[in-house]
């Protein structure tokens, strides 16, 4: 068997699982194996562990990602209505002024307060 490169990072992580089992599959068969051998499993395990962890973490961080950008892109539809309805009427005073208060809220620059 020679060295084989890693195409992506699934491989990378299931060559490490192997390793991790034929180390414990020694470590099961020779009860005199040395301590540094199962110093080095219970180390491996902790990296599988972690990993698995990130890899849990990234899915949930990708899910969150994707409902605020969802929800960021209905805002901004909404924006763009009211922006259309303010056109339409090119942002005149009423007798509430609304349409003015709306136009200031929509197109005013964020002041360092705001931020």
């Amino acid at each position: 068997m020679g060295i084989q490169i890693m195409a992506s990072k699934h491989q990378l992580w299931e060559l490490i699982l192997q390793i991790y089992d034929q180390i414990n599959d020694i470590i099961k068969q020779k009860k005199d194996t040395s301590k540094e051998i199962k110093t080095m499993a219970s180390k491996l395990k902790i990296l599988i562990d972690l990993h698995n962890n990130c890899l849990e973490r990234e899915k949930y961080m990708r899910c969150k990602q994707l409902a605020l950008m969802r929800e960021r892109n209905l805002f901004l539809e909404k924006c763009k209505k009211i922006e259309e309805v303010g056109n339409k009427y090119d942002w005149r005073e009423d007798d509430s002024d609304l349409l003015p208060q709306i136009y200031n809220t929509l197109f005013s620059q964020p002041t360092e307060e705001d931020m």
